[in-house]
């Protein structure tokens, strides 16, 4: 299972002319991120990072110049060769049109977060990062560009305008599970393949274990040859036997989506314990997902269509038995599809509604001193909120994809405090999926859930 990241920008190093990018980051000025100097006053010292950013929006272009390229570090354009990062900059200009005003965010030293306010009225996240002498950029970051009357129920049409089945829910956290709120939902109570983010119910009932004093964040565990599986992940190439601690495999399970991590957790806390964590953590149906899939497991059916077909008509026990008879055999990378199979059938399955059930069971547990841990380990990997900080004080994340399935679920704090669960899904037993556009949806959905709670904190400010 590979689990889905935040998919939406590029990162690489740049460089550029300081002709072009001065008369841009005079733009910027007239914009408002400086005040005009008197007329009498010395002109101000260039500033680099503004004409690191004028260079970035520069080539913004239907033929990026060459020229621009003098502006970029050595090490970001071996990652990113301009004809790639100029391929990229005039996809965005063909999408949005050019640079009309750029907006600093915020800036520390070298590195500076932007809005550049494009000529469709879109709004486009860049980061920047220089480094070297004269300050050339070795760090770029965009991010999703948000339509200018961008809001939730927007999004939410563009996501059901999908097809096969997409889905989503944004869940109000309240202190208790019955105060929990629905806010927004598209086929919300529909159950979907998951992926990775079944991952969320393993850290659930690890969680559960630790606070009953069964487990440990620091009891060590040796890595098995019997649980070793295919990546994602780092520990499919470690060798058995090498000590590593619980709190290490949750990490790397929740973080880095480490398959072979969740297969060690799952031999440790055992497959029926799991399937009770199902119920614990909100989910309705758990019968559907039984018997807890290891990853290992789910590869081996993934490749192999006969022993697939064999568990798809047998019954809970004829399950249990088939997996118990394939032991220690280890799947075969090669024998994996790249279309969708048996999606909607062998897998781990739960509705929008469900998992941010689960986000907000998450939430509420690791409030306890002991599990606290848990909830640093959902915000290692911001996954869509990666760009969004200004928004969120915490944000957590697990995602998930394979052929014909994505998920995401979130777990964030407003800066004003609130709580929110984050539920995507999107399944398609006939075709792959496009994961940039709906991680990019689920990006703008983020933004707008953040500007409508800013817009009724101000409603709210004002009635008093």
């Amino acid at each position: 299972m590979r689990g889905s990241g935040s998919a939406c920008g590029a990162r690489a190093p740049r460089r550029a002319a300081r002709g072009l990018a001065g008369a841009i980051c005079v733009l910027v000025l007239a914009a408002g991120t400086a005040r005009a100097q008197p007329q009498q006053q010395a002109p101000a010292e260039p500033d680099p990072l503004l004409e690191a950013a004028g260079a970035v929006a520069a080539a913004i272009a239907p033929t990026p110049s060459a020229e621009l390229a003098r502006h970029f570090g050595p090490h970001l354009l071996a990652a990113l060769p301009w004809e790639r990062l100029a391929a990229l900059t005039a996809a965005l200009h063909e999408r949005h049109g050019a640079v009309e005003r750029l907006e600093l965010l915020e800036r520390e030293g070298g590195k500076g977060r932007f809005l550049f306010h494009l000529q469709d009225g879109a709004a486009l996240p860049v980061t920047i990062v220089l480094k070297g002498e004269p300050g050339r950029i070795e760090g770029l970051w965009f991010g999703v560009a948000r339509p200018r009357a961008d809001s939730v129920a927007a999004v939410l049409a563009e996501l059901a305008a999908l097809p096969g089945q997409p889905g989503a829910a944004v869940l109000e956290v309240g202190a208790r599970p019955e105060d929990d709120a629905v806010l927004h939902a598209l086929a919300a109570e529909r159950r979907a393949a998951l992926g990775s983010a079944c991952k969320l119910y393993v850290l659930g009932a690890l969680l559960d274990e630790i606070a009953a004093g069964r487990r440990r964040w620091d009891e060590v565990v040796q890595l098995s040859e019997a649980h070793r599986s295919l990546p994602s992940g780092l520990l499919q190439d470690w060798p058995a036997g090498t000590p590593v601690t619980v709190a290490s495999l949750a990490a790397l399970m929740i973080a880095r989506s480490d398959n072979t991590a969740t297969d060690q957790l799952l031999a440790l806390l055992g497959r029926e314990r799991l399937e009770a964590q199902l119920a614990r953590m909100g989910h309705g149906a758990p019968a559907r997902t039984l018997p807890w899939l290891a990853t290992r497991e789910l590869f081996l059916l993934r490749g192999d269509q006969a022993l697939a077909r064999r568990y798809r008509e047998a019954d809970l026990a004829g399950r249990r038995a088939l997996l118990q008879a394939l032991g220690g055999r280890m799947p075969d990378p090669g024998s994996l599809p790249v279309q969708p199979q048996d999606i909607d059938a062998i897998e781990w399955f739960a509705s929008p509604r469900e998992l941010c059930a689960a986000m907000a069971w998450l939430w509420r547990r690791t409030a306890e001193q002991e599990l606290a841990l848990g909830r640093a380990l959902l915000a290692i990997n911001p996954g869509p909120a990666a760009g969004e900080q200004r928004d969120w004080r915490y944000a957590g994340f697990k995602g998930g994809s394979e052929p014909g399935v994505l998920c995401l679920a979130l777990l964030l704090q407003h800066r004003g405090g609130r709580t929110f669960a984050v539920a995507a899904s999107w399944n398609d037993p006939q075709r792959a999926l496009d994961e940039q556009a709906f991680v990019a949806l689920c990006v703008r959905l983020l933004h707008a859930l953040a500007v409508e709670l800013e817009a009724a904190g101000r409603g709210a400010a004002g009635e008093r």
